[in-house]
C-alpha cells in the first residue's frame, strides 16, 4: 500500500475498478434479476482473481522466467521478492533439474519405443 490507501499491485487496482463498477451498476439495477446477475458476475470475478494470483504466486515459486531481458520484473513478480529471491545455487539447481527432465524424457521415449 502507498501513502494513500490505494493497493500498489495493479491487480489489486482492476480488482478494485471491477469492484465498484460492478457496485455502482449493482445500485443502479432497477430488476431482481439484473440484481442477481451482477452479483453472479462480481463472485466470478472475484473467483479468478483469486485463482490468478494463486497461480501466479505458485509459478514465482517454481521461479518462473517471466522475462529474460534481465529487467527488475523478470522474476518473482507476484511475490514480492523480485531478482533478490534468485541465487546462483536456485539458478544451478534449475538447469540440474532441467538436465534430469530431458535425461527422463528420452529413457521414457527409449522405454516406450523397446516394448512396442
Amino acid at each position: 500500500m502507498n501513502g494513500n490507501h490505494e493497493p500498489d499491485c495493479i491487480w489489486c487496482r482492476i480488482y478494485k475498478r471491477e469492484r465498484d463498477q460492478a457496485r455502482s451498476e449493482l445500485a443502479q439495477s432497477l430488476t431482481d434479476e439484473e440484481r442477481l446477475l451482477i452479483k453472479r458476475l462480481r463472485k466470478e470475478i472475484h473467483t479468478m482473481q483469486v485463482a490468478a494470483e494463486k497461480r501466479n504466486r505458485e509459478l514465482d515459486a517454481m521461479h518462473w522466467v517471466w522475462c529474460d531481458g534481465g529487467c527488475e520484473t523478470g522474476m518473482h513478480r507476484y511475490d514480492g521478492k523480485g531478482p533478490e529471491g534468485i541465487t546462483w545455487e536456485i539458478v544451478e539447481t534449475a538447469m540440474k533439474n532441467t538436465e534430469r527432465l530431458r535425461r527422463w524424457w528420452f529413457n521414457y521415449v527409449g522405454r516406450k519405443e523397446n516394448t512396442r
